[in-house]
């Protein structure tokens, strides 16, 4: 039912100056119109929302609405609102939608909605588009994610059936755009993803926990060094694992972590699923929320120890212990005292040097070395003694590189009287790293070499990289090119083909695409090249993009 703007003034007049109420009775016998006429307008009213109805008794109450008009609201909404009649004509479309479709109201007020700007910008989702939309004139509600894929931006399209000020039924369409939202979630899930691969092949045992210690999340290798399942850990507090006497110890490195020094590193016993304890090295890192600071989580990362314990302790309480752990036989270990005497050592160090251990036995460590290499040695073993703690360094000796570690040897007292140094030959892995920083140098030299333009991009097709050849074929600096898409730069002509080409490729997975396309140089003259390109996938099967080689022809 259409309302007759007159009868609706009438009574929209008669509510306002009765702002208690009115019934059905009282409104006709002031307009002369006929009681059921008035209540037909009145129900088309409530609908719309300009009247409200309450009861007293059997008895009907209407007055004028007081709540803000919703054309007032969507005219001030951050989202995109569109508005159509029962016959696809648009009668409303707030600035966020215009700006969107690049057009304005008079453009498309009163215009069936498949002959205006929103077909092209919708593209090959527009027929489902009215689909749903004819089905909200009928009465349909519906909502979902979109992608304007014209646009590169995901919308969350909700389109509801509306009856409008004067009584005609349409339908209200609603985009918000949550682009921003869908990359912060595929970024959350990317990282969920690396962070449980991570996890599940790690030798370490890997937890997530409440900041009251409830597990939420723990790693296969909780299973294989403490034998628990991970659902008889899931749920449950930490301190159900740990050694009584050490249980402070977990609390105790929770409660000193800050957003300022988040992550702090604790021993302590942990109870194995048959019964025993094993010593357990965790490193805690303290999650908190970027708004309110407050602690969200705790993320642990756990390995066990005990054989290392023991070795500590075995190296704390007897020399004779010492002297077994320094006869490793790949590493080179030697033992000596404060001033740098050596008191023991295994046949690998002695090897090194050319002598055997009983030769060095008694010799100041600094007096086998280079003098810039025992200078830097003093220095370093210097602050073992100081701030007794372990010191890494690598060094150089006779054309061979050592990953090498002092340890400080603690006495009962505290104090440090020994240190051992234990020395690993890293040459090989340094001559592997330096090879194959080599051989990427000499790849971007034959990059820079081939005369042809060699180019990567993203699943988008936007250029992640391209070659300085680029330059003197197209004209266009590498940064003129990178982060834009490769169809931007193609002749109108080209675009169709070209884009068809990649995408059958892309979904077919094949090996290789040939094509010749016609591009625009940056001083107006076409060229054309021909390229041979190769899509890339993730390791999740997904298509990640192309690499290829174009060549002027």
């Amino acid at each position: 039912m259409v309302l007759s703007s007159v009868i609706t003034s009438q009574i929209k007049d008669i509510l306002k100056k009765n702002p208690r109420g009115i019934n059905i009775i009282q409104i006709a016998s002031e307009t002369g119109i006929n009681r059921n006429t008035v209540g037909r307008y009145l129900e088309n009213l409530l609908v719309s929302g300009q009247v409200e109805m309450r009861r007293f008794g059997m008895e009907k109450i209407y007055t004028l609405s007081l709540r803000v008009p919703f054309s007032a609201v969507l005219s001030i909404s951050s989202e995109l609102v569109l508005q159509l009649d029962s016959n696809l004509r648009i009668i409303y479309a707030n600035e966020p939608f215009l700006k969107l479709v690049g057009a304005d109201s008079k453009n498309l007020m009163g215009k069936n909605i498949e002959y205006t700007p929103v077909a092209f910008v919708f593209n090959d989702l527009f027929t489902g588009f009215v689909e749903n939309i004819k089905g909200g004139v009928s009465g349909q509600e519906w909502s979902g994610e979109i992608v304007l894929h014209t646009k590169n931006i995901n919308l969350f399209c909700r389109i509801a059936p509306t009856v409008f000020d004067d009584g005609r039924k349409g339908v209200t369409v609603i985009l918000e755009d949550i682009t921003s939202r869908k990359k912060a979630e595929q970024k959350v899930e990317e990282s969920e993803r690396q962070f449980r691969l991570l996890a599940e092949n790690s030798l370490d045992m890997i937890g997530r926990m409440k900041p009251d210690y409830t597990h939420t999340y723990v790693s296969p290798a909780y299973t294989t060094t403490l034998g628990y399942l991970p659902e008889e850990i899931i749920g449950k507090r930490g301190q159900l694992f740990i050694h009584p006497e050490d249980a402070h110890t977990k609390e105790s490195g929770g409660n000193v972590l800050t957003p300022q020094n988040s992550s702090e590193t604790i021993r302590f016993r942990a109870k194995h699923k048959d019964g025993h304890y094993i010593w357990v090295e965790s490193t805690v890192r303290a999650i908190f929320d970027e708004k309110t600071r407050e602690l969200s989580e705790y993320y642990a990362v756990t390995r066990d120890i005990t054989e290392r314990k023991r070795t500590e302790d075995a190296l704390r309480e007897s020399e004779a212990t010492a002297r077994a752990l320094i006869n490793a036989p790949t590493d080179s270990v030697i033992l000596m005292d404060t001033q740098g005497i050596i008191l023991a050592l295994n046949e690998t160090a002695a090897a090194r040097f050319g002598k055997r251990s009983d030769e060095l036995i008694g010799i100041l460590a600094d007096d086998l070395l280079p003098k810039m290499v025992a200078k830097t040695r003093k220095m370093l073993i210097t602050q073992v003694l100081e701030k007794k703690e372990m010191v890494r360094f690598e060094d150089e000796r006779d054309g061979r590189w050592f990953d090498t570690v002092a340890y400080p040897v603690v006495n009962d007292t505290g104090e440090v009287n020994k240190i051992a140094i234990i020395a690993r030959d890293i040459t090989d892995r340094r001559n592997t790293e330096e090879a194959f920083l080599q051989r990427e140098q000499r790849f971007r030299h034959l990059i820079t070499a081939i005369r042809d333009i060699v180019w990567e991009t993203d699943a988008q097709a936007r250029f992640v990289y391209v070659s300085p050849q680029v330059e003197a074929i197209l004209g266009y600096k590498p940064d003129e090119l990178i982060g834009h898409g490769s169809l931007e730069f193609l002749h109108p002509e080209a675009i169709s083909l070209t884009e068809k080409k990649f995408r059958t490729s892309e979904t077919r997975q094949e090996k290789s695409v040939l094509h010749v396309s016609r591009w625009i140089h940056k001083d107006g003259h076409d060229v054309f090249l021909e390229s041979n390109a190769v899509p890339t996938f993730n390791s999740n099967g997904s298509f990640s993009g192309f690499i290829g080689i174009d060549r002027k022809r």
